[in-house]
């Protein structure tokens, strides 16, 4: 029972038992020094991942699951019976006929390792925790936009491009002087390609470009993000560039704007 108690520590720090498991292990816990240590470094690992930027590895969950999955579980032992003083089982008839051997069952195989159950663990809690970090941003991301679109001082710069593969493009910059922000919103929009990025530029009275952040569209083809908001913009400029962008320009816009 102790070692079946102790294997509920991470299931625990993960919310994942239910009312009796819980009321059990809680009983458990505050007699075990083990456990509670265990379960606060686990919670100290969560608390960390929701706070910081912490990100798996790209092998870290699959080389754990692999891991769980290529070792043997244990059975659950068999009840054990009740014997009486001449060794027969408690309620069964006296000594019978010499019967057949019982099978011999299989040998028991080793349970799962508790730092394993910990690692699986730890890799539920990364997933769990960038989970709600994208959810978050995401929501953050949909407030901005939301905010901009509704401003009554909205100004809408309509994108356009000369490429007629991308006439069916619709591409809007949207800036709010009363919020100082700026978003590009637009459906129909193609890939940017594998290894490249849109790349936003404020284009300055004088031709000055200026960097105001990269975008890409979703698989449908949607945008809808926040962008940077240089000071002193006539107008806007969109270019294909490497991933993460770039310092300058480094090649003709696709996408230029007027204003509506």
């Amino acid at each position: 029972m102790s070692e079946e108690l102790h294997s509920l520590a991470a299931p625990y720090a993960l919310d994942a038992l239910d009312e009796l498991e819980r009321r059990r292990f809680e009983s458990h816990l505050a007699q075990c020094a083990e456990c509670r240590e265990e379960v606060d470094t686990l919670l100290e690992v969560a608390s960390h991942l929701v706070e910081g930027d912490t990100q798996p590895s790209s092998g870290l969950r699959a080389s754990t699951l692999e891991m769980i999955a290529s070792t043997p579980q244990a059975p659950p032992s068999p009840p054990s019976r009740a014997r009486g003083g001449d060794g027969s089982a408690v309620g069964s008839p006296g000594p019978a006929a010499p019967a057949a051997a019982a099978p011999v069952p299989p040998p028991r195989r080793p349970a799962v390792p508790r730092w394993l159950l910990g690692a699986a663990a730890a890799v539920v809690l990364v997933v769990v925790a960038a989970a709600v970090v994208v959810a978050l941003d995401d929501d953050a991301n949909d407030d901005e936009v939301a905010t901009v679109l509704e401003a009554p001082d909205a100004t809408v710069f309509v994108m356009t491009s000369d490429d007629p593969a991308r006439e069916a493009t619709d591409l809007e910059v949207v800036h709010s002087a009363t919020h100082d922000a700026t978003v590009v919103v637009g459906d129909h929009v193609h890939s940017a390609g594998e290894g490249s990025t849109y790349q936003l530029w404020g284009v300055t009275p004088d031709g000055g470009m200026l960097d105001a952040g990269v975008f890409d569209a979703d698989q449908q083809g949607e945008v809808e993000v926040p962008v940077g908001t240089p000071s002193g913009v006539a107008g806007w400029a969109v270019t294909v560039e490497p991933d993460g962008g770039s310092d300058e320009p480094s090649g003709d816009p696709v996408f230029v704007s007027r204003p509506i």
